[in-house]
């Protein structure tokens, strides 16, 4: 995830897997600002739902409509 300090605006590439979802402080390397980063939780959500839908969902609706006929 890209993180940008709000006071001097550079930006740096943070591993979502280092930010636990209650948020981190962090500190800014160039002008030693310290805030605190969260993960976009709607996006973490949306990415775990979307990869647990089957990709052939169609397929899977007729088998199941078959199996009841």
């Amino acid at each position: 995830m890209h993180v940008e300090c709000h006071n001097c605006g550079i930006v740096y590439d943070v591993n979502d897997k280092d930010i636990p979802l209650s948020g981190r402080e962090v500190q800014c390397n160039e002008c030693k600002k310290v805030w605190i980063i969260k993960k976009d939780i709607k996006q973490k959500f949306l990415k775990d739902y979307e990869s647990s839908i089957p990709i052939n969902t169609e397929d899977l609706i007729t088998k199941a409509e078959k199996s009841i006929e």
